[in-house]
């Protein structure tokens, strides 16, 4: 036979805990809608990542300055998830970021918009400076393999760029979602590039 009281003061603890977790999810959700920082890797997350897309677009249509987006998706993360325990796969997603980070100039932008997907926004990049950077990127992502666990991995990115043409192109968004759907329709080892 159970307390009656006891009975009550858990349901009670029950729903203030349902309520608190509510509460989390709902502070999340506005922290990733609101904040340009991606909690996990400490660089730029979608919103960042706009926002430098589109001080990029603006001062092509202010001072002619040329502009790069290069877009690296890892397919192989996707299989890694199923594989590593949350925390492997959490230091190895930071890993990777600093890798694809450590290629860039201070003045270059980059974060992660997905969980496979990181972007880079290149700012006053000549066309002929792109395959100098992704070369780089490339390299590096190459020479240190992705440790996760016991493991290591040697990842192949789907590389996109998308380089600025004479006239600006349409805002941040649209720019993006090219290059998402650019990045849909490749497969790894793949590098497209595009005038936008």
């Amino acid at each position: 036979m159970t307390d009656t009281g006891t009975d009550q003061r858990i349901s009670h603890l029950e729903a203030e805990l349902a309520a608190a977790r509510a509460e989390i999810n709902r502070l999340e959700l506005q922290l990733s809608v609101f904040t340009s920082t991606d909690p996990l890797t400490g660089l730029s997350n979608r919103n960042g990542i706009l926002d430098a897309l589109q001080g990029a677009i603006d001062r092509q249509h202010r001072m002619t300055e040329p502009y790069c987006v290069v877009m690296l998706r890892f397919p192989q993360l996707d299989d890694l998830k199923a594989s590593l325990v949350e925390d492997d796969l959490e230091e190895a997603l930071r890993h990777l970021g600093a890798i694809v980070a450590a290629g860039l100039r201070t003045v270059d932008s980059v974060g992660r918009i997905d969980d496979t997907t990181f972007v880079a926004v290149l700012t006053n990049c000549p066309g002929e400076f792109v395959d100098v950077v992704i070369n780089r990127s490339l390299e590096s992502i190459r020479a240190l393999p992705l440790s996760a666990g016991a493991s290591e991995f040697v990842l192949d990115p789907v590389v996109v760029a998308l380089m600025s043409g004479p006239e600006p192109a349409g805002g941040a968004e649209l720019v993006l979602a090219q290059g998402c759907d650019v990045l849909d329709s490749s497969s790894a080892g793949d590098g497209v590039v595009i005038a936008l």
